[in-house]
């Protein structure tokens, strides 16, 4: 179900209880019931916007993708706070966290980094956030749909997914004859 308030909006709404408004002021203001507000409280409470956005964003990975058994992290406030921990004990998924000043521990990350910089983000000079958006997707597309990749024997990250997710249905298959 689709709520009529955003995150931002939850988060603002939560964060005016922590500066002091009451909780029957505040659902008299936005239409709500106790429960629901308490029900954000617990879910948002200490979050700010983005990191909110970010763990919204790991639940749709995960819906879309499936369920990793962990996730390499390094240790910015994004990844270490209270809530991100709460995320992974939820869903079952485990942080992996790297050594601090040691970027090399995730290898992966800090070469589509320099790749994206050295073949996207240094070679076009952008003229607006619009345009910015556009060559950028165009260029992780290219990257995630078209280029073959040594790390994966050659092949495509797409092409790469379907043969691994066959592989796993034949085996699945296996399992059940």
């Amino acid at each position: 179900m689709k709520s009529r308030f955003s995150i931002n909006k939850i988060i603002k709404i939560v964060k005016e209880h922590e500066s002091g408004r009451s909780v029957n002021d505040i659902s008299r203001e936005y239409g709500i019931c106790g429960n629901t507000f308490y029900r954000w409280k617990n879910k948002y409470s200490g979050l700010d916007a983005s990191e909110a956005k970010r763990l919204k964003e790991l639940d749709k990975i995960i819906e879309f993708r499936g369920k990793p058994k962990a996730i390499v992290c390094d240790n910015g406030p994004e990844f270490t706070c209270g809530k991100m921990f709460d995320w992974s004990q939820e869903s079952g998924v485990d942080l992996s966290f790297i050594q601090p000043g040691k970027p090399q521990q995730n290898a992966f990350v800090e070469s589509f980094n320099g790749r994206m910089r050295d073949e996207c983000l240094n070679v076009n000079l952008f003229n607006s956030l619009l345009e910015a958006r556009t060559v950028i997707s165009e260029w992780k597309e290219d990257y995630n749909i078209n280029r073959p990749h040594s790390s994966l024997g050659y092949l495509t990250p797409e092409k790469f997914r379907l043969t691994f997710e066959k592989k796993v249905k034949e085996i699945n298959t296996l399992k059940v004859a």
